[in-house]
């Protein structure tokens, strides 16, 4: 339910309402064959079943408007959650019962007309997927055990951010301070047990912090180039402990993403993209840099009607994921590598 009520003074309110309902059941049967009976017997230490239940009942209230050169926006939404989950190998079920709210502003300024000045601020949550709620244990192979996390509660993050935006004609060029910090912060963590197998789990242990900077540009160069690019540098900063250690640890991280766009007719588009991620600090190990381009070329036919575009994933095969964690009596290092060069065809017809 919505509602919007604009005023004469250029102002706005909006309000709503929203109610989100999700009920699951998951069954996991697993069978022995018995050849001297010829029956399928249960087996029931890797037979499961989970009951999920997640209500989220949600109100917003948003004021907004404009005074000359300075425009505002104001909102604030209150959730009320309610979560259980129930699991036949556990006695108790898991719940979450609580109402959150979160508030949001925003601000600018048009200096002049072709420099606008920002800031705004806001608070908001991401609930852990139902993967990392399950707790029955999932044979990644001999020597590691995949194990959900039934009490894993959402985590809130709060951003801040000044930037100032400078146009040049049909281009721009944007500068932005920024501080992200984020409760509750849901980590993946590793544990490496009596029986010589590792244990791979979710849990809330940790509060990051992102403080820095980032650079965004829009370019027309010519009637037949647009680039868009970006950079961003910041401190990253991880606090909390692991079975009764600190595990505190802080790295510079910076990212690098271009993404040009040809047009070398008025029916046909060029268009290639690079992402460069560097090195990072986990909460438990760290992670390598990674790069990767994407390549894609639009034809389209018929007066517009009919479009087919063709795409190169990875063109280079460097999208690899890889760095290493560490804990009690352990040394885990990890690689993932994707599929490269993944060539796709897709049309359209309007």
């Amino acid at each position: 339910l919505d509602y919007v009520r604009p005023f004469e003074n250029k102002s706005r309110l909006e309000a709503g309402l929203q109610s989100t309902l999700d009920r699951e059941e998951e069954k996991f049967v697993f069978e022995n064959y018995d050849p001297a009976t010829s029956r399928w017997n249960n087996n029931p230490m890797f037979t499961n079943s989970m009951q999920f239940r997640r209500d989220i009942h949600a109100g917003y209230l948003t004021w907004s408007g404009n005074m000359n050169l300075f425009q505002y926006m104001a909102g604030l939404r209150g959730e009320y959650t309610f979560r259980e989950i129930e699991h036949e190998k556990v006695d108790n079920p898991y719940s979450i019962n609580r109402f959150d709210l979160f508030p949001t502003g925003h601000v600018s300024l048009q200096a002049t007309k072709s420099t606008q000045l920002m800031a705004s601020f806001s608070r908001r949550i991401n609930r852990p997927s139902g993967g990392d709620l399950d707790p029955f244990p999932t044979y990644m192979n001999q020597y590691t055990i995949r194990v959900g996390n039934p009490a894993l509660k959402p985590e809130y993050s709060g951003s801040y951010q000044l930037s100032v935006m400078q146009r040049f004609g049909t281009s721009f060029i944007s500068g932005e301070l920024f501080y992200r910090t984020t409760n509750n912060l849901i980590s993946r963590i590793q544990e490496l047990r009596d029986d010589g197998i590792i244990y791979m789990t979710t849990d809330n242990i940790n509060r990051d912090h992102s403080l820095g900077t980032e650079v965004m540009g829009n370019f027309n160069l010519a009637k037949w180039f647009l680039l868009n690019t970006s950079v961003s540098v910041f401190n990253y900063r991880i606090e909390g402990e692991l079975n009764g250690r600190s595990n505190d640890s802080e790295s510079t991280n910076y990212s690098l993403r271009m993404n040009g766009s040809f047009r070398l007719s008025d029916d046909s588009r060029l268009q290639l993209t690079g992402f460069y991620r560097g090195p990072s600090v986990q909460p438990q190990g760290e992670s390598s840099g990674m790069f990767f381009t994407n390549v894609s070329y639009r034809q389209e036919f018929l007066k517009k009607k009919l479009t087919a575009t063709l795409s190169v994933r990875d063109i280079l095969g460097t999208s690899k994921f890889e760095g290493k964690t560490f804990g009690t009596d352990f040394n885990n290092k990890f690689r993932f590598e994707r599929e490269p060069r993944v060539v796709q065809l897709t049309l359209s017809y309007r």
